[in-house]
C-alpha cells in the first residue's frame, strides 16, 4: 500500500512543473559617477547647458577661482630663473675653488656647502611649482569623452571645499541589472540560462555574486549582470523595468521547445 502511494506521489510530481522564481529589476548605467571636488575655491565659471548631454571629447563644464595659484606661480618662475643663474654662476665658482691651491679645505667646503644649498632650494622651487600647475589642472572640471553629464550641483560664485559633490555622470557604454536572487536559485547560477521577459537572453552576462547575505533584503544574494553593449542598448532603455529568471539549460530547452 506504502509503495502504491509512494508511486501516485512521484507520478504526480513528474507532471509538476517546477517554476523559476520571476524576479523584477530595473535597466541601470554601467557606473555612476558622483564627482567630488579636491580643491577649495570660489566657482568661477559652471556651463549648465552641457548637462543631459554626451560628447564625442572631453569638455571644460566648471572652474575654480585661481588668481591666488597664477599670482603664486609667476612669482616662483621668476624665482627659479634667478636660482638657475645664481647655481652656474656659483658653480664655476666652486670649481675654481676646488683647484686653487691657495684654499683651505674650509674654503674648500663652504663654496660646496653653499652650491648644495643653492640646488636644494632650487629643487624645491621647481617641486612647488610642479605642485601649482597640478593644482592649476584640478581646477578645471572637464567631463570626460563618452560620459552621460547627468545633473551639475554648483553654481557660479558658489564657494567650495574638498569633497564637495559638484557633478552626476554615468558610463551608459554599457548596461547593468542588480537583482536579488534566493537561495534556492543561487546554486550554479552561472550555469543556469537567463530569460528577460520570458524569452532567453544573451545580451547579458552575470559579471558579480555576492558571497554574503544581502543584509537589506534576508535570504538573497545580490547578482550584478553586464550587457555586451552597443546592440543589447538599442534592446533596452535606461530605467526600464524587467522580469528576469534563472533558469536551467534543461527547463530552458523544454521551454523554447514548446
Amino acid at each position: 500500500m506504502k509503495n502504491k502511494i509512494l508511486f501516485s506521489t512521484l507520478l504526480i510530481l513528474s507532471f509538476i512543473e517546477i517554476k523559476a522564481t520571476e524576479y523584477s529589476a530595473q535597466i541601470q548605467p554601467y557606473i555612476k559617477y558622483i564627482y567630488k571636488s579636491d580643491v577649495s575655491g570660489k566657482i568661477t565659471f559652471v556651463d549648465i547647458e552641457k548637462e543631459k548631454k554626451i560628447y564625442d571629447k572631453k569638455k571644460l563644464i566648471i572652474k575654480v577661482d585661481n588668481k591666488k595659484e597664477q599670482i603664486e606661480l609667476r612669482s616662483l618662475v621668476k624665482t627659479k630663473k634667478n636660482y638657475k643663474d645664481m647655481i652656474k654662476s656659483e658653480k664655476n665658482i666652486l670649481k675654481a675653488t676646488v683647484l686653487s691651491k691657495n684654499k683651505s679645505i674650509l674654503e674648500k667646503n663652504k663654496e660646496k656647502i653653499n652650491f648644495l644649498t643653492l640646488k636644494n632650494t632650487y629643487n624645491d622651487i621647481t617641486a612647488k611649482i610642479e605642485t601649482l600647475y597640478d593644482t592649476l589642472n584640478r581646477k578645471k572640471i572637464y567631463i570626460k569623452k563618452g560620459i552621460f553629464l547627468n545633473k551639475i550641483f554648483v553654481r557660479e560664485g558658489e564657494y567650495i571645499t574638498p569633497g564637495s559633490p559638484l557633478f552626476e555622470a554615468f558610463d551608459i557604454s554599457k548596461q547593468k541589472i542588480i537583482v536579488n536572487v534566493k537561495v534556492n536559485d543561487i546554486y550554479n547560477i552561472k550555469e543556469k540560462e537567463i530569460f528577460i521577459d520570458g524569452m532567453v537572453s544573451k545580451d547579458f552576462y552575470i559579471n558579480k555574486i555576492s558571497k554574503v547575505e544581502d543584509e537589506n533584503k534576508l535570504g538573497t544574494y545580490e547578482v550584478e549582470l553586464i550587457s555586451n553593449g552597443d546592440e543589447t542598448n538599442k534592446t533596452y532603455k535606461f530605467g526600464e523595468v524587467i522580469s528576469i529568471e534563472f533558469i536551467t539549460k534543461e527547463e530552458a530547452v523544454k521551454i523554447m521547445g514548446k
